[in-house]
């Protein structure tokens, strides 16, 4: 199971998975809401890093926190782990790569933004 401080509120913008990578904020900028509906998008493959490797290490559970900064032009850099109790360099490696892709439509001026979000990761029961 995964769970995470993902927000349901985000209205507006749109955000994309499969092919075509790039989330639309719209006007309201590169903010959580936006980066939240970018994750939520992206569930599924980040919960697939986990099972794939609790198949191997059927006790694994915890919480992995990602930071990452939208620059101005829409690139995503400064994906890390700010937190890590989880302890599988498998997973953490391939959720980071998952959120490493997320590309964004330029946004309004106003510099990059840093963003972060804890994923608390269990098997399920």
């Amino acid at each position: 199971m995964l769970t995470s401080t993902l927000g349901s509120g985000c209205g507006g913008g749109r955000a994309y998975d499969g092919s075509n990578r790039t989330v639309t904020c719209g006007r309201v900028g590169f903010g959580d809401a936006c980066i939240e509906r970018a994750l939520q998008a992206r569930t599924s493959r980040i919960r697939g890093c986990y099972e794939a490797e609790l198949a191997r290490a059927p006790t694994l559970a915890g919480e992995l926190a990602v930071e990452l900064t939208v620059e101005e032009d829409g690139e995503t850099t400064g994906v890390h782990a700010a937190d890590d109790t989880l302890g599988s360099a498998v997973v953490r490696d391939c959720v980071l790569g998952i959120i490493d892709e997320l590309r964004f439509s330029p946004g309004s001026p106003g510099g990059p933004t840093t963003h972060a979000f804890p994923f608390v990761f269990e098997p399920r029961s």
